[in-house]
């Protein structure tokens, strides 16, 4: 990532005739280049360019002294600011739904949630976790996968009939879990993997509501 901030001279009244103030810069190497414009307060003027593709070397674009609104700006000290990225791609993991094997004592463990599908994950370096949006209590309504997402390594019962979790967040080697009745649940520790829970067993982790 290239990070470029330049201060322009003093900005006269620029007409449309003048092909606008030039911004000159060079790549390393291709990218995709945003630049905006700020006043002498530090205030978004113009956003000039978002995620153009551009060639390594030397390159040239003008800004015509005009802000979002296309008005003409007045006067005085204007600096413009460029980020330069490879860009993003994206890297397909996994589909998330249920899949609960036939003829296993302990299939209520074997994915999330029975009357709600998949509704939240999150991620850290010691796993992914999924949590439904709805169970009976008698199922899992919230699991977590390896890095490699090939295993799993814990479920957890829901606590309340009915309910299941719509977000999750992981901080501080704790899992937090928003339930569709608006309670806030802790687990912890996180980052350790359970044994194989048999039927009916209550959450693996330390659970605390909020």
């Amino acid at each position: 990532m290239l990070l470029l901030s330049v201060g322009c001279r003093h900005l006269p009244a620029l007409s449309p005739s003048e092909g606008g103030l030039p911004i000159g810069y060079r790549l390393p190497q291709p990218a995709r280049v945003s630049i905006n414009i700020y006043d002498a307060q530090g205030q978004v003027v113009r956003e000039l360019l978002h995620a153009k593709p551009a060639e390594a070397g030397r390159n040239r674009e003008a800004w015509d002294g005009r802000n979002e609104a296309g008005q003409t700006v007045p006067p005085g000290q204007y600096t413009w600011k460029l980020l330069a990225t490879p860009g993003l791609q994206a890297e397909y993991l996994m589909s998330l739904g249920n899949s609960y094997p036939n003829g296993r004592d302990d299939w209520r463990h074997r994915a999330p949630g029975t009357h709600g599908g998949p509704t939240a994950v999150v991620a850290d370096d010691t796993g992914i976790y999924v949590a439904a949006s709805c169970t009976e209590n008698i199922e899992n309504y919230l699991l977590k996968m390896d890095p490699a997402v090939t295993n799993r390594l814990w479920s957890v019962l829901q606590h309340v009939a009915w309910n299941g979790g719509i977000a999750l967040a992981s901080a501080n080697d704790a899992l937090f879990v928003l339930g569709n009745n608006h309670d806030i649940w802790r687990y912890e520790p996180i980052g350790i993997c359970f044994p194989e829970p048999p039927d009916n067993t209550p959450a693996p982790a330390t659970a605390s509501g909020a």
